[in-house]
């Protein structure tokens, strides 16, 4: 039956089990009557209901199917549908479409040729379609949406703006996406730079946010420090499940001689994750070192899977430390940290993320942990000498706090500016005795302000009182009142070349502290940057996309 005017039905439809009725709905519409199933869900208390609106709508079977064409407008909740034209099966509660669509939920989108919606399942497949995932544009030959992930075919993904001839682009055989986990998986990936494959990977994982990507852990990094002299670093990453993923880690350290081994992270649920680590360096006569780490959020609240990719649809995120206190373990052997190797017997620690103070604006955060450490001198390290720490092993207990307040100011063309206050307190115990202990107070200030070719940062830091003695050297220290500026200028020389330069001047030394020069070259959305420390002397190398 052809309308000549817009026509807008409202259809209660089930989600889940129940008792129907069948009450009678009356279309305003000449000598039109429609009967249409209402069912009552066990999870809400009000009715679900989907809403049409096309120009033609005509009813078929006895009423079975609604099939609407011309400018069909499907809504449920927060998904909005739109189809050239769609049929309503009401038996098997399924909308169908075999021309193209454009599905909007909550903050994604995605788009198509076909689809069959199964809305009592809340489960979608569609062919051909096409989604836009944090500034990352996917396509795909088909796309399986289901309560705990999304599954797209043949995928092809990009963040370049030109869709034409991207200037980069990933290839998969197949993508997944897990929003209760955060991760998005990629089986047999292609690399392009415009049209050129550059490199292969069996897998990659990522999370939704596309800030670490196990895939390009293949490339090596390159660097120099004063413990490892020259050295090469990559991983190739390696994927089991939604759970367990990891990289194989391969690396070539001058002085210290090869170092291979994995690093397995897992998942239990959103509050519990980890990572297990095991490694062997050839130099030093032989060195196996592991380490184990879990993660706990407290207070995170249990949802369903339905309920968990409702919400990545309408764009939040997995939960974190940034909106949970997170607790953690450490269990380590003779992995290096800070130019010697550090184990821990074991290592228990407490964070909060930011609370705010009333409606001040003002931030506050705090941490502590305590540990069981013992450390080892890297052999041959000159740093060492320098200052002035004692060789051989070394077995204490260390107990550390700290709190933070910040408060940041947007100063809209003016740039920001973010003051911040930071106390700490350590104690180290050597069988029951205080062997050493260490007090900070420091105030700090940062103001950044970003032109078209510059960015400038300035910061100043005030330690009134910085006093301890040494579990190191077995000396007193006291530094008393100190003070230090901080400036960074970054200058885009030509769109995609820019050179950094920052440096720390002690006030209370007169005397440089630290340079940092560094250059970043941007091609096809590839980041390669270089950097060199004066005072580490330290050089790194390495690239990302």
């Amino acid at each position: 039956m052809r309308l000549n005017k817009l026509l807008c039905l409202a259809l209660c439809l089930a989600l889940l089990c129940g008792e129907e009725s069948i009450p009678t709905v009356s279309a305003e519409v000449p000598a039109i009557s429609v009967s249409v199933p209402t069912v009552s869900t066990e999870v809400q208390t009000t009715n679900r209901t989907i809403s049409i609106e096309a120009d033609f709508v005509n009813y078929a079977s006895e009423n079975k199917f609604v099939q609407a064409s011309g400018n069909v407008i499907v809504v449920r909740g927060d998904t909005t549908l739109r189809a050239v034209s769609t049929t309503v099966n009401l038996d098997q509660k399924e909308i169908l479409i075999r021309e193209k669509f454009v599905l909007d939920r909550g903050q994604q989108q995605i788009a198509g040729t076909s689809l069959i919606y199964d809305y009592d399942h809340n489960v979608a497949t569609g062919e051909d379609v096409g989604i836009t995932l944090h500034n990352n544009k996917i396509k795909g030959s088909n796309v399986t949406i289901l309560e705990d992930k999304i599954e797209i075919e043949n995928s092809f993904q990009t963040s370049c703006t030109v869709e034409d001839n991207p200037c980069n682009h990933i290839t998969a055989k197949h993508m997944t996406i897990y929003p209760e986990w955060g991760n998005v998986v990629n089986d047999g990936v292609v690399v392009y730079i415009f049209f050129l494959p550059v490199m292969y990977a069996p897998n990659s994982v990522s999370d939704l946010n596309g800030t670490t990507d196990s895939a390009y852990g293949a490339i090596p990094q390159l660097g120099r420090n004063p413990a490892e002299g020259n050295y090469a670093k990559a991983g190739w990453s390696y994927y089991q499940n939604e759970k367990i993923n990891g990289t194989l880690d391969l690396q070539y350290l001058e002085k210290l001689g090869g170092r291979f081994g994995f690093t397995n992270n897992y998942k239990l649920d959103q509050a519990n994750r980890g990572q297990l680590r095991l490694h062997y360096l050839t130099g030093l006569g032989g060195r196996m070192s592991y380490g184990f780490q879990h993660r706990t959020l407290l207070g995170v609240p249990r949802k369903d899977r339905s309920q968990i990719i409702d919400e990545f649809f309408n764009g939040i995120m997995p939960p974190g430390n940034n909106d949970y206190p997170e607790f953690s373990f450490d269990l380590t052997a003779r992995e290096m940290e800070g130019y010697r190797w550090r184990s821990y017997r074991p290592k228990v620690g407490l964070t909060s993320p930011h609370y705010g103070i009333f409606n001040t604006g003002i931030d506050y955060s705090l941490s502590a942990y305590a540990a069981n450490i013992v450390e080892e001198d890297v052999d041959n390290t000159q740093l060492l000498d320098q200052m002035g720490m004692l060789s051989g092993t070394q077995q204490y207990m260390q107990y550390n706090w700290e709190g933070k307040l910040e408060r940041y100011f947007w100063l809209n063309n003016y740039g920001s500016f973010k003051p911040w206050v930071l106390f700490s307190n350590s104690a180290y115990y050597d069988q029951q005795t205080l062997a050493g202990y260490w007090t900070r107070l420091i105030y700090n200030a940062e103001y950044k302000k970003n032109w078209n070719s510059l960015d400038l940062t300035l910061g100043y830091k005030y330690t009134p009182e910085e006093s301890g003695f040494s579990p190191f050297n077995s000396e007193d220290f006291y530094a008393g009142t100190s003070e230090e500026y901080r400036y960074g200028l970054g200058w885009r020389v030509f769109k995609n070349f820019k050179v950094n330069y920052a440096q720390i001047y002690s006030i209370t030394e007169r005397d440089i502290r630290d340079e940092t020069y560094g250059a970043e070259f941007t091609f096809c959305h590839w980041k390669i940057f270089v950097n060199w420390s004066t005072y580490y002397n330290q050089f790194t190398f390495g690239g990302h996309l």
